[in-house]
This record gives structure tokens, C-alpha cells and sequence, in this order.
């Protein structure tokens, strides 16, 4: 019995995700989206324009989205292209957000626009996040995130 309990616990600190663990700031390191993105026929036979274009923003996205959670409310930073033309811009959006289990659910307050996620892990130091498009984890799209500080 005591064995049970022990995986039990385990289980729920270290792999089940929870709230305290993923306040703070967490700057992306790598996406499954853009992955996906280079590895199809659509950004492989564009025009040599298109890829640049693609590509600055896949690296402004690296270089300077962050998620920042604080108690109910996320601050994070992402990437747009104004109609299509260079340069690419960086928007700080805000939002608040709840999560459920595994399930973060994020609700921006600017403008009308929601969105899930899986939490897959969040641990001291790093946070992995799959979008939930039509009720179903996209585990090829998926976000990597490492800490830069814990908010209290």
C-alpha cells in the first residue's frame, strides 16, 4: 500500500502540472509549429520572398516571445507581420488564464480570443505546451519554454 501511495505522490508533483509551478517568466527556446511550418510543401516550394519573410519571423519568435504568468493574469509576448510585409513585430498581449489538470486555458482581454492548451511538463526550469486544436492535442506543434524567473 505504501508503494502505491509513493507513486501516487510522485505522480502528482512531478508530472501532474499545477498552478504554483508555472507562475513565472518563461522565454521560448524551440516550436513544433515552425518545425511543421519548414517541413511543408507550402514554405518548400514558396518563393525565395515568402522564406525570408517566414524566416525572420520564426526568429523574432525565438528571440523574444515570452509567456509571463502571474497569479491569474499572463503577459506574453508575440510575433506579427503587418499585412504581410517585413519587418516583423513583436505585440505584448494580455490575458488571463486557468488551468485545470493538465488543460491551461487562456483568455485574451484585448481582443476576443481563446485558446487551450496541454501542460505536458513544467518542472523548476522548463514549461512544454501543446495546442488543443478541435478538441485534440497537436503534439507536433507543440512550445518549449525555460525559465527566467519565478513571480511571487
Amino acid at each position: 500500500m505504501n508503494q502505491v501511495l509513493f507513486y501516487f505522490l510522485v505522480y502528482v508533483q512531478f508530472i501532474h502540472p499545477n498552478s504554483e509551478r508555472i507562475i513565472g517568466k518563461w522565454d521560448l527556446i524551440s516550436s513544433g509549429t515552425i518545425e511543421s511550418i519548414k517541413n511543408s510543401d507550402g514554405y518548400l516550394l514558396s518563393d525565395l520572398k515568402t522564406q525570408t519573410l517566414a524566416n525572420e519571423m520564426f526568429q523574432v519568435a525565438l528571440d523574444s516571445v515570452f509567456y509571463e504568468f502571474k497569479k491569474d493574469t499572463l503577459i506574453y509576448q508575440d510575433v506579427a507581420v503587418p499585412e504581410g510585409q517585413m519587418p516583423v513585430k513583436t505585440i505584448t498581449r494580455k490575458a488571463i488564464w486557468t488551468l485545470h489538470g493538465d488543460t491551461l486555458m487562456v483568455k485574451e482581454l484585448e481582443r476576443n480570443y481563446f485558446r487551450t492548451y496541454v501542460v505536458n511538463t513544467v518542472g523548476k526550469d522548463s514549461l512544454s505546451l501543446y495546442p488543443i486544436i478541435d478538441n485534440k492535442a497537436n503534439f507536433k506543434g507543440g512550445y518549449t519554454f525555460i525559465r527566467v524567473s519565478i513571480n511571487k
